[in-house]
């Protein structure tokens, strides 16, 4: 029988004997009812593109069984889950299918432009400054567009802009006004590598690359407020949490719940550890980054000598690789949801040259 059989086979079984432990906060009725929801969405486990991404479901699955299938850790391998099933949607898209993505990427980039222009001049009819409480304050509404701070809008928008410059070089002008305004390094590396995408020749490219790497660090160290701030503490602490459970982790969506950071020093509390890296090798062992980078490893050679006939997902898988070393695009819903529809049009782009 198909291994997809035995699946349902062990659904039908397990599933009456669902119980949680109590520190879960699921009721038995509610356990019953997330276990049916996890064996449903793990048959996309036989439904991916790639066998790397078969193994990292397989992982997350595997993870947050062993986390005693609590409710941040349902929260966190359904969140794995959908993730890869719309990255593996973007593997099947048609080049017209594509192409209206790519104008739905730049125009909810640019939505988000102009409504930052709107909160600047103060006329945002929408939202009002909230303390970290979620207390209102005086005064009108951060210009963060539609997000909750400077550096979740910078992801997304820089995220957003190879898309948009696949449309017109122009549009990185108001990408780049407003990339500044947000003060965010994050989006001005985004900015970047677009830039020297859809700069025509290597040794162009390689000038462009030579003064933006320059700028950006002119302006990590003048205009973004936070720097690396805390990071490095915070990626020790990571290191030494992903080392103590190195097989399966402390569990897909632990940071935050099972695990909570404080600095010593200022008593400040960490949800995220600034590297989607150290971060899934915490929650999910250490296969977790390793089968990421056998993903990566594998389409980079399926796609070898396609060059600039790879589009604006090129870049776009190429800025989401670059923010995942020192921020959390992946835990940016927006965010990660281009990313995932980058990387599944290069997977789709891998299995057209490979027919």
């Amino acid at each position: 029988m198909p291994l997809t059989t035995w699946w349902l086979v062990a659904a039908v079984v397990l599933a009456p004997l669902a119980a949680f432990p109590g520190s879960s906060g699921i009721g038995l009725a509610q356990a019953k009812n997330a276990l049916v929801v996890v064996f449903g969405l793990g048959l996309i486990v036989w439904r991916l593109p790639s066998v790397w991404a078969q193994a990292f479901a397989a992982l997350a699955l595997l993870s947050f069984m062993a986390a005693g299938m609590t409710v941040w850790a349902l929260a966190g391998v359904l969140g794995v889950f959908a993730w890869l099933l719309v990255y593996a949607e973007a593997a099947r898209l048609s080049d017209a299918g594509w192409r209206a993505i790519r104008w739905a990427m730049a125009g909810a980039a640019l939505f988000q432009i102009a409504w930052m222009g709107l909160q600047a001049l103060g006329l945002d009819p929408v939202f009002r400054p909230l303390s970290y409480r979620g207390d209102p304050l005086p005064g009108p509404a951060p210009v963060v567009g539609w997000f909750s701070n400077p550096m979740d809008t910078a992801v997304f928008l820089g995220l957003s802009l190879p898309a948009a410059a696949a449309l017109s070089p122009w549009l990185l002008l108001p990408g780049a006004l407003a990339l500044w305004t947000l003060g965010s390094t994050a989006g001005i590396v985004c900015l970047a590598v677009t830039a020297c995408w859809i700069v025509p020749g290597w040794r162009w490219r390689a000038t462009t690359a030579v003064v933006l790497v320059a700028g950006g660090l002119a302006f990590s160290l003048v205009r973004d407020p936070q720097g690396m701030g805390l990071r490095p503490a915070i990626w020790r602490n990571a290191a030494q949490l992903a080392w103590a459970r190195p097989v399966l982790g402390w569990g897909p969506n632990g940071v935050g719940y099972r695990l909570r950071t404080i600095h010593p020093r200022t008593v400040e509390h960490w949800d995220f550890y600034f590297c989607e890296w150290l971060q899934g090798a915490v929650e999910l062992g250490l296969a977790g980054p390793a089968l990421a980078l056998g993903y990566l490893a594998s389409l980079a050679w399926r796609l070898r000598r396609r060059g600039h006939a790879l589009g604006e997902a090129l870049p776009g898988a190429l800025a989401l690789l670059a923010l995942s070393t020192f921020s959390i695009p992946l835990r940016i819903g927006p965010a990660a949801l281009l990313g995932a529809l980058y990387l599944g049009r290069l997977e789709g782009l891998a299995r057209e040259a490979q027919a």
